[in-house]
């Protein structure tokens, strides 16, 4: 078991997910090679990009850094930062398989699976969104919650209410430190945004919105420092 798995189980139990996934059943073989795909991140150089600080409802956005794995060009919801750790979702990369195909119960037409990390990438998590706080759910932010409840997930597919589920196979987990010492390496981009992004209809698309977005707004605070230096 890898330094990244093992910490990533650990503070999922932390946070009180581990003993309520739901276990995936048979899945393709595509989406297992997707998912489990996941050797450390390779990096390269050691200057960190401008951004801001990390926090559970921000995204984090690879940077070209990360290299060859599972986080290459993925957008991360975190949905918990603390000196324990912290814990997250990929939510821009969907696997082509259903959920009714792969989750025992789940009710068809209710969506597809995605990645949502290298860890436990056989059993499920899932986001959503709630005018009030659902059972066995925790808030991460805004109108969002996050449950490894199983009668909540069949109770939440059997709704098709399009735009308010995802649910990931596996999850992203760090130990103290690790995450801020990979975002001060360059490997992250800490980006506030709408939790609208991850209910996108197209989110496999994030990745370069994000990326775009962040540094035209570099470039602008740049030309605004530049501006107020020549006055």
């Amino acid at each position: 078991m890898s330094t990244t798995e093992r910490s990533g189980r650990r503070f999922a139990a932390a946070f009180g997910f581990a003993c309520v996934v739901v276990t995936v059943g048979a899945c393709n073989s595509d989406a297992r090679v997707v998912a489990e795909e996941a050797p450390p991140p390779e990096a390269s150089g050691d200057s960190a990009p401008t951004g801001e600080l990390p926090a559970a409802g921000r995204f984090l956005v690879a940077t070209e850094k990360i290299r060859g794995s599972i986080f290459h060009e993925s957008v991360v919801y975190l949905v918990s930062y603390s000196e324990s750790g912290a814990l997250g979702l990929i939510v821009n990369k969907p696997i082509d398989v259903a959920l009714h195909e792969v989750v025992e119960g789940a009710v068809e037409g209710s969506g597809t699976l995605y990645v949502g990390g290298p860890v436990e990438t056989s059993k499920v998590m899932m986001l959503l969104r709630a005018d009030e706080p659902p059972e066995h759910s925790s808030s991460v932010a805004d109108d969002v919650f996050i449950s490894a409840d199983r009668e909540v997930l069949l109770a939440q597919t059997a709704k098709l209410e399009s735009g308010r589920l995802r649910v990931y196979a596996g999850y992203a987990g760090w130990q103290p430190k690790q995450l801020d010492g990979e975002i001060a390496r360059g490997q992250w981009l800490v980006v506030s945004a709408s939790s609208d992004a991850i209910f996108a209809e197209k989110p496999d698309g994030l990745w370069e919105k994000f990326h775009r977005r962040f540094h035209r707004l570099v470039a602008q605070a740049k030309r605004s420092r530049d501006a107020a230096l020549r006055s």
